[in-house]
């Protein structure tokens, strides 16, 4: 997915609203059951370090194209993206380590991102981060509760996730199984300042290490298909993983 999570001023007026005590607790509850569901906080907790691969579509317009890619990540602040064509050749490598994030293409030089950009590609790291659901228990998370809606014809609740440092998200997890099948945010498009609604839509989830995992995503921007990605690999570490991952490429 090109960015998951980009909330503006827009969302933050069209979602927010005072939320009750009660209202609090109710998308606690919500999120609770979502980590019971995917394994519980002890084993989600085993799986912050991660090396996988996956293979799908990329979508403009009507052209369908062949993708993959390659990722590591660290914690909730280490990580790189290795992109991959049609040809398998690589086409950009995406490097995060704590406040610097580099781009590199092809056979370009590295570039060290600053400014817009720089905040853009953090907050793919917390996205990465918030979507694993544990680290929502912190207090500096507030949670409230969304209406209920329709997730590929199955209802689902959802919760409202705020950060003073952070953009809001919306998650919406299966009413019946309690695992995480959406989430919703904006997107802004750095190149021309326009604002986007963005979802990825999670479904094929698998035992992973004593946990519930979607080997599938989905992503639309503005209710058009972007991505179609399917997970073919993924392996857990129990050590952090090598530093070199994560120096400047």
């Amino acid at each position: 997915m090109r960015k998951l999570f980009f909330g503006a001023f827009v969302l933050a007026v069209s979602l927010a609203r005072v939320a009750r005590a009660d209202d609090q607790a109710d998308a606690k509850a919500i999120l609770d059951d979502g980590i019971k569901a995917h394994g519980g906080e002890s084993e989600l907790l085993k799986l912050t370090r991660l090396h996988c691969k996956s293979k799908g579509t990329w979508y403009d317009g009507d052209k369908q194209t062949p993708c993959s890619y390659e990722t590591y990540f660290d914690g909730s602040d280490k990580g790189r993206i290795m992109s991959f064509d049609e040809d398998n050749k690589l086409r950009r490598i995406e490097v995060f380590n704590g406040k610097d994030v580099w781009e590199k293409d092809d056979d370009q030089e590295t570039e060290t991102l600053s400014g817009e950009r720089l905040k853009d590609r953090q907050e793919l790291m917390y996205d990465n981060w918030a979507t694993q659901l544990f680290p929502l228990k912190a207090e500096d998370f507030h949670l409230s509760i969304l209406d209920e809606t329709e997730v590929d014809g199955r209802k689902a609740v959802g919760i409202l996730v705020k950060h003073e440092r952070h953009e809001p998200l919306k998650l919406y997890f299966d009413k019946e199984t309690h695992l995480l099948v959406k989430v919703q945010g904006k997107f802004k498009n750095l190149d021309d300042g326009k604002e986007h609604d963005e979802e990825a839509v999670y479904s094929d989830y698998r035992d992973v290490q004593e946990t519930k995992q979607p080997f599938r995503c989905k992503t639309f921007s503005d209710k058009k298909a972007d991505t179609d990605l399917h997970l073919t690999e993924m392996t857990p570490y129990d050590k952090p993983l090598d530093e070199k991952l994560f120096l400047k490429p």
